[in-house]
C-alpha cells in the first residue's frame, strides 16, 4: 500500500503541514471505524447454501465514511501479463492512500468479469479494514460493539472445538463458495465429477457428503488444498 504524500517530496518547512494532513487522515478512519458495520451477506451461494457479502453491500458499508472526509474510488491500470485493481482511499485534507491487486486477464470475459467483481470487494474491505458478517441476514450481530462480538465468539469457540474432519470439511465449503463467487462456470462440472466418482444421486448436496476421508481427500486434491491432520495428545 502506498500513499501519495512521501516525506521525501518536502521541504522542511512543510513539514507541520504533512503531520497535520496525516492527523486528519488518521484520525477520520479511526473514527470511521469505531462507528462501522460489518458488510452484510447478502449474496447466496445455492450450490452449498452459503452467503457472502456482495459489492454492493460493501459499498454500503463504507459508505459513513464520507461524512468523515473519506472517499474512495477503485480504477483499473496496466500490469504485467493482465491489469492492476488500483483501489485509492483519500481524505479532504489531501491525504490518499492506495493498493494494487493484480487481476490476470484471459480469453473468458465472463469469468474475467466475475473475478473482477471478487477482487473489488475484497480490496475496498482490506483497504477500510471492514469485515463482512458471519452470523444470520438479519444482521443483528453486526451491529453489535466489536468488543461484545469478539467475546460471543471466544465463547462459542471454546464451547464447541470441532473434529477434523468438521475443519476440513469447513476449509473445502470456504474454497468451493469462493469459486463459485470467482468463477461461476467452474463449480457444475466440478459437482458433477464428484458426485459420478462417488456414486452420488443428483440431487444430494455436496455439504451433505463431506462426512467421509475419501470424499474429503477428493476435493482437497482437486482444490490444491493440504487435508488437516489429527495432532498427537499432549503428555
Amino acid at each position: 500500500m502506498q500513499n501519495s504524500h512521501d516525506p521525501q517530496n518536502y521541504l522542511p518547512e512543510d513539514a507541520a503541514a504533512l503531520a497535520g494532513i496525516h492527523r486528519a487522515f488518521n484520525a477520520a478512519l479511526a473514527a470511521f471505524q469505531g462507528e462501522m458495520r460489518a458488510a452484510k451477506r447478502d449474496g447466496k451461494n445455492p450450490h452449498f447454501r452459503t452467503t457472502y457479502a456482495t459489492l454492493a453491500s460493501v459499498i454500503e458499508a463504507v459508505q459513513p465514511a464520507c461524512k468523515h472526509g473519506l472517499s474512495h474510488t477503485q480504477t483499473i491500470e496496466p500490469g504485467g501479463d493482465g491489469i492492476l485493481l488500483v483501489t485509492t482511499l483519500r481524505h479532504c485534507d489531501g491525504f490518499e492512500v492506495r493498493s494494487e491487486l493484480p487481476i490476470a486477464i484471459g480469453n473468458d470475459w465472463q469469468k474475467f468479469g466475475s473475478a473482477f467483481t471478487y477482487a473489488r470487494r475484497y480490496a475496498l474491505m482490506g483497504i477500510y479494514g471492514i469485515a463482512s458478517s458471519e452470523d444470520d441476514d438479519d444482521g443483528a450481530t453486526a451491529t453489535q460493539p466489536a468488543q461484545r462480538r469478539q467475546e460471543q465468539r471466544a465463547a462459542e469457540a471454546t464451547a464447541a472445538q470441532p473434529s477434523i474432519t468438521e475443519r476440513r470439511a469447513k476449509v473445502i465449503t470456504e474454497s468451493l463458495a469462493a469459486l463459485h463467487d470467482a468463477q461461476p462456470d467452474a463449480i457444475k462440472p466440478l459437482v458433477e465429477e464428484f458426485k459420478a466418482a462417488f456414486n452420488i444421486p443428483a440431487k444430494t448436496q455436496v455439504a451433505r457428503s463431506l462426512d467421509k476421508p475419501e470424499h474429503l481427500a477428493w476435493f482437497e486434491e482437486k482444490l490444491g488444498l493440504t487435508a488437516l491432520q489429527e495432532q498427537p495428545a499432549q503428555r
